[in-house]
């Protein structure tokens, strides 16, 4: 040993003829001569150059660009051609990646948003650029051209070294890799391209007819499964549901007059499969419950059922209104799976209150038959005769009078007018009247006028909100990353000595944090501002919203393509699920979607529906078949013509005949007169 010295954190071997080291310690990179470390002596060792990191170093780089000779005392030929790269010293610390000359001036930094931990170069000798590859800590490799970043992969492990090895002329410039774990990783950068290549087949005969007669089998196999699972399904899928309202309340609140009902559910064809009767008395089943209403078993529970014990659930409101009353039912046993959708009594979920005279909104039905007295259509609210006036409030509504509901009948008129100050509670007492008068009156007919800028506006409000909502969510992600910068800028500043320009710089990047702080602050307010619209309330006000649009567009006569369900089980905007609903072919509307675009919208849709009022995705008549039909007209035109004139004809021809016979008076009903001779 000629000399010990200690050694910093990191350090690399400048170029060869330059017998000079590169060191790193305490943030601060810099060069010393090779020399200085093996001198005799304690005296201090002094340093070509010094360049802050303001981080801790984890590896060092040096790139000897010259070409190196055969021998390590040979000095490189003057006649090989130099690479256009220039000689370089990478420094990859936890947070940034700095790359200097040899002389110590910076060419450029990388900052990274992740901790890393290894580096290494390349191919640096094919042009001037550096491809680098940093290993981090969140498992990632991130492939660099100077400060390009190339392309990012993910690894099954934390990188701890990265290097490359070649094995043979065909398996060259490969990726090894060392886990946190101790195992070695070697693999291709890239693919390889052999592995995609399609495979050189012998070519062979093929029998066509015999091919054909199997797909014609397997067709019929496919045809006849289908057939007799949709029988199956027409027969087996069914659940009796009955809810019934509890004598005494089992609700939370039933001090304050909120009910209960009883769920009761039951499978009559449960011992029957497709393919016959079995001997299984119990089933284990998987039921899911959906709805607004609280169920005390929850909403998804695991039982087993049997043919002559039916299921019993407790549903009632809790903590907050019920503003849809349907309901749904899925079970899921080894039957198959079985759906059910009903509605629960309007009593469960609302109580009477006084009607309001005034309103916002106000809904007009009119009927083509005689309007019913509230007593028929509603006699669990009220028992008086030629009642013409109801409120209705949802429980836990009471904090809302926005949500009271107001029916009143004409019976002169004919009309049933639904009024309140807000859309929420409209729905539920909407949907029961319509159904409760169809049910007393097959025959009757209801028309309404639908308030299209009622739901236009609202729809659009939402949609605003949600892009509003990207749009800031974007801009804070926009200022963190500027803060994360401005932490970092003060943090190295903090780090590099004391003094007089020290402190007018802290006091500078102290100002910009303070202003960047500031921003962020405002961001994430305006986000949740924004938010208060976009969570569970809004999107509850706005899915009844939704089904009161399309109970009125069913009331006359007209499908639309979406409810309120449009809002469930997706990530997708409402903009964009709209979009594809109501024109699937344009996808440049979801940017420009706005009220008056949806009304447009509807309206091409609603053009399509047949003159009867059947409403709906039709086509429009085709020309053909309205030529057809002018054709048809044009053919019984010409073939009554035709009988008329046979018909006038021999009306002529028998006028002629009785004329020259004699036989005109016949039609009176007479003979002609023979004259006696005297």
């Amino acid at each position: 040993m000629v000399r010990e010295q200690r050694v910093p954190e990191c350090f690399g071997s400048g170029m060869a003829q330059k017998r000079k080291l590169g060191i790193s310690a305490l943030g601060v990179g810099n060069r010393v001569r090779y020399v200085s470390l093996t001198a005799i002596g304690t005296k201090r060792v002094n340093a070509d150059w010094i360049l802050p990191l303001g981080d801790i170093a984890v590896q060092m780089y040096v790139l000897n660009i010259l070409p190196m000779s055969s021998s390590p005392t040979e000095e490189p030929s003057s006649s090989s051609s130099p690479i256009p790269a220039q000689p370089s010293i990478l420094v990859l610390c936890k947070r940034a990646l700095h790359c200097v000359t040899h002389g110590g001036n910076p060419r450029f930094t990388i900052r990274l948003q992740t901790v890393a931990l290894c580096l290494t170069v390349l191919s640096h000798w094919k042009d001037a650029h550096i491809p680098l590859c940093i290993g981090t800590a969140t498992k990632t490799v991130l492939f660099y051209s100077d400060t390009r970043l190339i392309w990012s992969g993910q690894l099954p492990f934390t990188p701890q070294q990265i290097g490359t090895c070649t094995f043979s002329e065909s398996l060259r410039s490969m990726l090894a890799l060392l886990s946190d774990e101790g195992n070695l990783f070697i693999g291709y950068l890239g693919t390889e391209p052999s592995l995609f290549r399609m495979p050189v087949t012998e070519s062979r005969f093929i029998d066509f007819e015999s091919r054909k007669k199997e797909l014609r089998e397997f067709e019929e196999i496919i045809w006849r499964s289908t057939k007799k699972s949709k029988e199956g399904d027409q027969q087996q899928q069914s659940i009796d549901v009955r809810v019934d309202i509890d004598q005494h309340s089992a609700s939370f609140n039933a001090i304050d007059g909120v009910p209960s009902a009883t769920l009761t559910i039951s499978m009559p064809n449960l011992e029957e499969d497709n393919s016959g009767p079995t001997t299984t008395t119990n089933v284990p089943s998987t039921m899911c419950f959906k709805s607004e209403l609280f169920c005390v078993q929850g909403n998804q529970w695991t039982t087993t059922l049997q043919k002559s014990v039916p299921f019993s659930a407790t549903i009632f409101c809790h903590e907050r209104p019920v503003l849809d009353p349907k309901c749904q039912i899925c079970i899921l046993s080894p039957n198959g799976i079985r759906f059910a959708n009903f509605c629960v009594p309007l009593a469960l979920i609302c109580r009477e209150v006084n009607a309001q005279r005034q309103a916002n909104i106000k809904i007009s039905l009119d009927s083509t038959k005689t309007a019913l007295d509230l007593a028929t259509v509603f006699p669990e609210f009220t028992q008086t005769k030629e009642r013409n006036s109801l409120g209705f409030q949802p429980f836990f509504g009471e904090q809302r009078q926005n949500l009271t509901v107001s029916l009143f009948v004409s019976t002169k008129m004919n009309r049933y007018r639904i009024q309140s100050d807000s859309c929420d509670f409209l729905y539920a007492i909407l949907s029961c009247l319509v159904e409760r008068v169809h049910q007393l009156q097959p025959d009757v007919q209801l028309r309404c006028p639908i308030p299209m800028h009622l739901f236009l506006g609202e729809i659009a409000k939402f949609i605003e909100a949600e892009n509003q909502f990207e749009q800031l969510e974007k801009e804070a992600c926009r200022v963190s990353v500027q803060m994360r910068h401005v932490e970092t800028v003060f943090l190295s500043a903090t780090k590099c000595g004391d003094g007089e320009q020290q402190n007018n710089q802290l006091t500078s990047i102290g100002t910009l944090l303070n202003y960047t702080h500031r921003e962020l602050a405002n961001s994430l307010d305006k986000i949740a501002n924004v938010q208060q619209m976009l969570n569970r309330g809004g999107r509850h006000s706005l899915r009844s919203l939704l089904n009161l649009m399309n109970a009125l567009f069913k009331i006359n006569g007209l499908n639309l393509p979406f409810d309120g369900s449009i809002l469930d089980g997706t990530d997708q905007k409402l903009s964009e699920r709209i979009a594809q609903l109501l024109s699937p072919a344009d996808v440049q509307l979801v940017a420009d979607l706005n009220s008056a675009e949806i009304g447009r919208l509807l309206a091409e849709l609603l053009e399509k529906g047949d003159d009867s009022g059947g409403g709906g995705k039709l086509g429009g008549i085709a020309e053909e078949d309205e030529d057809e039909a002018a054709e048809e007209e044009e053919n019984e035109e010409n073939v009554k013509r035709e009988e008329e004139r046979d018909q006038r004809e021999l009306q002529e021809a028998i006028a002629k005949s009785e004329h020259s016979l004699g036989l005109a008076e016949l039609r009176s009903g007479s003979l002609p007169v023979k004259h006696h001779l005297d």
